[in-house]
């Protein structure tokens, strides 16, 4: 079978460089693939960043469920508030620690209505610890979404459990 150029009545006239090279396909692949490998590379980026935050909500709930249990069990203890801090760090263990949090980052304990803010507030939160009451536990968390270069932004991942006092 004859080339492109040949079967066209070019052959003759055309200088050898545009004979050899001019209708060479080779390269179309190539350069169709760096035309599309961009886009290809943010799509996969994105998933995996949307994957990334997936997970930290998935442990942001896991967390403060288990935080919610260990607060609704925590009537008569003194260390409740502390107990439920520790039982968030222990279930979500690749976020950052609530014990010292970090700009957006949010963990909040109500007992029956009554806001407890800190381990001082023992008594207070102590006092509030009824069979039946409710115990809730909210928490948010940051999560920024950057692809390679480009900065798309941030989100709160925020989520609440509810458990009743035992």
């Amino acid at each position: 079978m004859s080339s492109l150029p040949q079967r066209l009545g070019l052959s003759a006239q055309w200088p050898r460089f545009w004979r050899d090279y001019g209708f060479d396909r080779s390269g179309g692949s190539a350069a169709e693939f760096a035309l599309v490998l961009p886009v290809l590379s943010l799509l996969l980026f994105a998933i995996v960043q949307f994957g990334i935050a997936f997970n930290h909500y998935i442990e942001l709930a896991s967390g403060v469920a288990a935080a919610s249990r260990e607060l609704s069990v925590g009537r008569g203890s003194t260390t409740a508030y502390t107990n439920t801090i520790t039982a968030l760090n222990n279930a979500a263990p690749n976020l950052n620690s609530f014990s010292t949090p970090v700009t957006g980052q949010t963990f909040t304990v109500t007992v029956a209505g009554i806001a407890c803010t800190s381990a001082n507030q023992a008594s207070t939160c102590h006092d509030a610890f009824a069979q039946g009451a409710s115990a809730v536990v909210n928490a948010t968390y940051p999560c920024n979404f950057n692809l390679i270069w480009l900065n798309l932004g941030s989100c709160t991942l925020s989520t609440s459990a509810t458990q009743y006092i035992q």
